[in-house]
């Protein structure tokens, strides 16, 4: 009886022991855990060529002068405001070093930032009522870039010239002064310059969105024969980029 009470005694423990591993296996139990096991976090890598397409609006001043008289007597529209919207496409390479982004960006848009205001041209028997009307036909940047990344976020500075085309044209009642017949329009090329900032997150390693915001100054140029006309704007847009 002795000897089958503690054959009893052992099969219990064994059970016991048994039930115990088993629920450690179920459970998973304690193992030890590799670097292996952990998926690494993606960083975004910048170094590429990118094309993409942007569009926004922009708000700016104008104003036409004359350069001598006009019909004898100066002529001026004073400051007035030229607001508008404008699309297009964008070509740029990056380059990573570190943390730090290096690269250039070129794009061109079409444009329609317009104003017009009417004033008043003096004459001897009083004066006539004429207007000013200018308008930014399309647009193209070459700038450089330099951007602070922290993951898929970049932060950048950008620079450098702008091109455009700029349609100015004065009318005023028939019969106003010498050299003014009615209505007079012409479209000049310019080269300015442009100075920006703008934010850039890279949604997945083939895809970027970016908003950014620019000062565009094209400058004062003769147009309409006796006219300078002056012409700048502040842009802000935003666009996607496809990296390869």
């Amino acid at each position: 009886m002795r000897v089958i009470s503690i054959a009893s005694v052992a099969l219990v423990v064994a059970g016991v022991g048994g039930a115990a591993s088993a629920a450690d296996l179920y459970r998973g139990g304690p193992r030890s855990v590799s670097p292996a096991d952990y998926s690494p976090i993606p960083i975004a890598n910048w170094t590429g060529f990118y094309v993409g397409l942007n569009g926004g609006g922009g708000w700016g001043t104008t104003d036409h002068t004359t350069t001598g008289t006009l019909g004898g007597v100066g002529l001026t529209s004073g400051d007035f405001d030229a607001d508008g919207g404008l699309f297009g496409g964008t070509f740029g390479y990056n380059r990573q070093l570190g943390q730090w982004v290096v690269g250039g960006e070129t794009d061109l848009d079409w444009a329609d930032i317009n104003g017009r205001t009417g004033f008043v041209i003096p004459t001897p028997g009083g004066g006539i009522g004429a207007s000013a009307f200018t308008r930014l036909d399309w647009l193209d940047t070459v700038r450089a870039r330099i951007g602070y990344s922290w993951g898929p976020s970049m932060l950048y500075v950008t620079g450098g010239a702008a091109y455009g085309s700029v349609t100015a044209q004065l009318s005023a009642a028939i019969g106003g002064p010498a050299g003014l017949a009615g209505f007079v329009g012409q479209s000049d090329t310019r080269l300015g310059w442009t100075v920006g900032v703008g934010y850039e997150y890279m949604f997945t390693p083939l895809l970027s969105g970016k908003v950014e915001y620019l000062h565009v100054d094209l400058g004062t140029n003769a147009q309409l024969l006796v006219d300078n006309v002056k012409f700048n704007t502040e842009i802000v847009r935003g666009g996607l980029n496809w990296h390869w």
